[in-house]
């Protein structure tokens, strides 16, 4: 959240709280949010727009009826967006937006030349998934998926490629 907060202070926005008596909350995966809990009692998080409706629902909210709306726009454009609140009120969406780094397209090229297929796992809802994909010019996509999501699929990946390693290895040790 500290990040949130430097972001709003450097565009004009008065934050006004106890900052050495607020509570940090890491990002969590179990949650989908981080935040900050203010001496005041107020909570304020930040996450997975899911998350953050749930939250808010969970304090006797309704959220905003246009957050929908801005989450479907942000992520079209590729962008992940965050919903923010302060305890039961939603105050809106922040976006983050991945950089592909140049020449990537090109490398993934080289791998499909090799016979390997490129997959892109990561926690991004399936929109902006989507769009990120196409930018950089993967063969697939896993959205949604938690940290042990990635491993797992990970340690799966790395069996597979090993048995069809071993398997092509067999075949050219006794091929006459």
């Amino acid at each position: 959240m500290k990040s949130i907060v430097g972001l709003a202070q450097n565009l004009g926005a008065q934050v006004d709280f106890d900052r050495p008596n607020a509570t940090g909350l890491d990002f969590s995966a179990k949650t989908r949010m981080s935040g900050t809990d203010l001496p005041d009692g107020t909570e304020v998080r930040k996450g997975v727009v899911d998350a953050v409706k749930g939250f808010v629902r969970s304090r006797g909210g309704n959220g905003r009826p246009d957050l929908d709306a801005a989450y479907e726009r942000v992520s079209r454009v590729g962008r992940t967006p965050l919903g923010v609140c302060p305890g039961s009120d939603t105050y809106g969406i922040i976006y983050l937006k991945d950089v592909i780094k140049p020449g990537i397209r090109d490398r993934f090229d080289q791998l499909r030349k090799m016979g390997i297929r490129t997959i892109m796992l990561t926690g991004d809802n399936r929109i902006t998934a989507s769009v990120i994909a196409d930018e950089a010019d993967v063969d697939d996509f896993i959205a949604e998926a938690t940290p042990e999501d990635k491993i797992e699929y990970s340690a799966v990946s790395a069996s597979a490629q090993t048995r069809r390693f071993a398997h092509h290895r067999y075949r050219k040790k006794w091929s006459f």
